[in-house]
């Protein structure tokens, strides 16, 4: 069977008055987009809501449809019009067809811009923003110079991908990994700021990132796998932004400000094992002008952990308060203060473990078998 077959055979038991409203929206050519991943479609199809609506779509071998659905309101039967749109579309286009239109259609865009005067292209991007606003927010994230506006660009662009990839008020699998798609859009720009030295640029955006990634993870539960993935590479930006602005010895006192006031947001609740992790990618900045402030936050979470837990849970936080409050010294004191501290806390694995590579490391073997035999 071949694809337009399967279409076919699928609109066929369709009710005929949505049948012919999606003709009409097929017609007045309201399917904006199309994007294919082996036999899943992904179509956009333009309604009454100001960002178009997503139509999934999944293809057996034999081109068959098999499931679908799409995220408008649309309740009374199992296919709504932006389906039967989509679909009309495909069968028109099939993929192979629809990729050689595409390309040629990429190579006459390209020459007409090539062509195109500078106001006249001006005259069309603002033309365009006015009716896309997630393109607005496209071209403020990449043009902009202003930290404020850059920002608010970012926050637009995450709402309209959150509301685009909710079905019925869910987060599925795939809608995870769209949303996570473009989170990890954010952190690419936030890497490119880094590289040009705009760190408190680059902070805003992945902090932004982080504390979104763990309020979708609450948010979705057993889909929240690519989510876990976008927490950790926020959490590498963050030790990449710290790096080097440690390196380049500018002023820190703004971004670890940032960095300890984010650790105490409410999202983070049940997620503490990422509180500390921010704390040690952050903890290269600490220097004996901010080494309390981070101390300060320290002491507070170790007694949130007392309230909270009871002895067995609370151990575990213990190790995790030892280690991060290591990191902080090191950074902030001299070697052999740091040491004293690994010194005094062999019990924890992690720190006896970091005794023994620099014991390895000087060549004394000796030292280093005796932290071994201690644990």
């Amino acid at each position: 069977m071949s694809l337009e077959h399967g279409i076919r055979c699928f609109l066929d038991d369709v009710d005929p008055v949505i049948l012919a409203r999606g003709e009409d929206y097929y017609r007045s050519r309201q399917v904006v987009r199309i994007d294919w991943d082996e036999n899943h479609a992904t179509a956009e199809v333009s309604g009454s809501e100001e960002e178009p609506y997503l139509v999934e779509l999944d293809f057996s071998k034999d081109g068959e449809v098999g499931e679908w659905s799409c995220d408008c309101p649309y309740e009374w039967g199992p296919v709504c019009k932006h389906t039967v749109a989509a679909l009309m579309t495909i069968q028109a286009n099939p993929p192979e067809k629809a990729q050689k239109k595409a390309a040629d259609r990429k190579a006459d865009i390209q020459a007409l811009v090539e062509k195109a005067s500078k106001e006249q292209l001006a005259a069309l991007v603002l033309e365009y923003c006015q009716e896309d606003k997630r393109f607005q927010s496209q071209v403020v994230l990449e043009l902009s110079t202003s930290r404020e506006q850059e920002l608010a660009a970012v926050e637009a662009l995450i709402k309209a991908s959150i509301r685009a990839n909710k079905r019925q008020g869910y987060i599925d699998m795939r809608g995870c990994d769209n949303i996570c798609a473009d989170l990890d859009n954010v952190l690419d720009k936030a890497r490119s700021r880094i590289e040009c030295g705009q760190y408190a640029q680059a902070l805003d955006m992945t902090l932004f990132v982080l504390l979104t990634a763990i309020e979708l993870a609450e948010e979705a539960g057993s889909s929240s796998g690519s989510l876990s993935w976008t927490v950790d590479a926020a959490m590498e930006t963050v030790e990449l932004m710290a790096n080097s602005l440690a390196r380049d010895g500018g002023p820190r006192g703004e971004l670890v400000g940032k960095i300890l006031k984010t650790m105490e947001d409410s999202v983070f609740d049940g997620w503490d094992h990422w509180r500390y992790d921010l704390l040690r990618r952050a903890a290269i900045l600490a220097d004996t002008e901010n080494e309390r402030q981070f101390y300060h936050l320290l002491d507070h979470l170790n007694d949130q952990q007392w309230e909270k837990f009871q002895d067995a849970h609370r151990y575990g936080y213990e190790k995790e308060d030892k280690l991060t409050r290591y990191y902080v010294l090191r950074s902030a004191q001299d070697a052999e203060t740091a040491r004293r501290y690994l010194e005094q806390n062999l019990e924890v694995d992690e720190l006896r473990m970091i005794l023994v590579r620099e014991d390895l490391t000087k060549g004394d073997y000796a030292d280093a078998e005796v932290c071994v035999k201690s644990s």
